[in-house]
């Protein structure tokens, strides 16, 4: 609906499935962090303002077709382990090495610094 993702400061990327048939006016306003957003392609040439933060990369995707994402990895401060990782839409992630780090132990990637969020 409109203003669904208002004030999602954290908010760096999103991907929007096919499945979405519509999206609110000013979706994205005030997402100041988001820096990649990538649309169904039926989307390209709307004329209604979505709201996008100056700076965001939108990519239309056609999902007829392979769609890759790179994901990088913070190590904060581990050792080895993989940088990034290429996903492909609709894919399995594909597997990583994992950091290592004197008296840590790994417990996975997360959305936000403390542990929490996806």
């Amino acid at each position: 609906g409109d203003y669904a993702f208002r004030y999602c400061g954290k908010l760096i990327s999103m991907v929007i499935p096919d499945s979405v048939t519509s999206i609110g006016r000013y979706a994205f306003q005030s997402c100041g962090n988001l820096k990649n957003l990538y649309l169904p392609k039926r989307f390209e040439g709307y004329t209604y303002d979505f709201g996008i933060p100056s700076g965001c990369e939108v990519t239309f995707v056609d999902y007829g077709s392979s769609f890759a994402v790179t994901i990088s990895f913070d190590q904060q401060g581990g050792s080895g382990g993989s940088a990034s990782a290429t996903a492909i839409y609709g894919a399995t992630m594909p597997s990583i090495y994992v950091p290592t780090r004197t008296g840590y132990t790994f417990g996975g990637y997360w959305t936000e610094p403390d542990g929490g969020g996806t």
